[in-house]
């Protein structure tokens, strides 16, 4: 029977296992809640379970002491009892990593590669892409380092990766046969896609006879009408012109109600024209501001006669 890992007498222990677990930087740092006692159990039971050749349950609880303190002669135990219960790939992927930390002795290095060349000819190589600090699992056994190239057998199975955060992944995924080409399997996490804000809301166009335009032609309207009134009056203020010229200029009211009549007039005539303005740019000019600062307050023109002349003013 393979000798494992252990100290010269009872209590078996490897490597100390209580006190000098100093693993190289392959292997991480120890676990938050690293328990030397139950790392200790497990290995006990490892013990047993070996001796009793029950070597897959060897294997499991090798495993689980390595989990609760990380020695690679941990997984050199763990790939002993595997190949022992021909388990070729779990064999090889503990023996690989337990290869690659410091802690061995001489002789379970030599050992542990001379284990590791003869099972790889059996078996196919797989590259998994995984984020650095996550173990990766082969069917749930002997945990490799991320990024990590482990061995399968040919068939299907099921790599899992367990994330420093606590998230696991897995992939299913089917090995080629051995001497195939290298199988490379990406289990990293989604990249979560970036939030968009909503898009703005897109404006409706302004139906070409508006409320604004409307309003245009009603002041274009308007126009007229004071421009009537305009001619009205202008004609009944020439009309006492005439007459208070004809009288010998000599009716101080007659005079009055022309030059009144005229002002009134000119007024109109000046009202007149800025509704023809206002109109105008309530029908012709279009709504100003973006789309996305539609308003809704309705158009608004006003004109202002005074005695300098008139002043139109519109809003929209």
């Amino acid at each position: 029977m393979p000798v494992i890992a252990r100290a010269a007498r009872a209590p078996i222990v490897f490597v100390a296992l209580s006190s000098a677990f100093a693993a190289s930087a392959i292997f991480g740092a120890a676990p938050a809640a690293a328990d030397p006692a139950a790392a200790q159990r497990h290995f006990e039971a490892a013990q047993r379970a070996f001796v009793m050749r029950d070597f897959a349950a060897a294997a499991t609880s090798f495993e689980a002491a390595y989990d609760e303190e990380p020695h690679p002669a941990a997984l050199f135990n763990a790939g002993v009892a595997w190949a022992e219960a021909k388990q070729q790939a779990h064999a090889a992927n503990c023996l690989s990593v337990s290869l690659a930390g410091d802690g061995l002795t001489p002789e379970q290095t030599s050992d542990g590669k001379r284990r590791l060349k003869g099972a790889m000819p059996a078996l196919a190589i797989i590259k998994v892409t995984a984020p650095r600090g996550a173990m990766v699992r082969l069917d749930g056994h002997c945990p490799v380092p991320a990024p990590a190239t482990i061995f399968a057998e040919e068939g299907a199975h099921t790599v899992r990766v367990d994330l420093p955060d606590g998230t696991r992944l897995s992939r299913e995924l089917t090995a080629p046969a051995p001497g195939s080409a290298i199988l490379e399997v990406d289990v990293r996490p989604a990249m979560k896609e970036p939030t968009l804000p909503p898009p703005p809301p897109v404006a409706e166009p302004e139906p070409w006879l508006s409320g604004r335009r409307i309003a245009g032609f009603a002041t274009l309207g308007s126009s007229l009408v004071f421009g009537a009134a305009a001619i009205g009056v202008g004609v009944a203020g020439l009309s006492a012109r005439d007459e208070f010229v004809e009288g010998g200029r000599t009716d101080p009211g007659l005079r009055d109600d022309a030059v009144r009549m005229r002002d009134t007039a000119n007024a109109l005539w000046g009202v007149a024209a800025g509704a023809v303005v206002v109109g105008a740019l309530l029908v012709v000019i279009p709504p100003l501001g973006g789309d996305d600062e539609a308003k809704t307050e309705p158009a608004v023109a006003r004109l202002r006669v005074g005695p300098s002349g008139v002043d139109a003013f519109v809003s929209w």
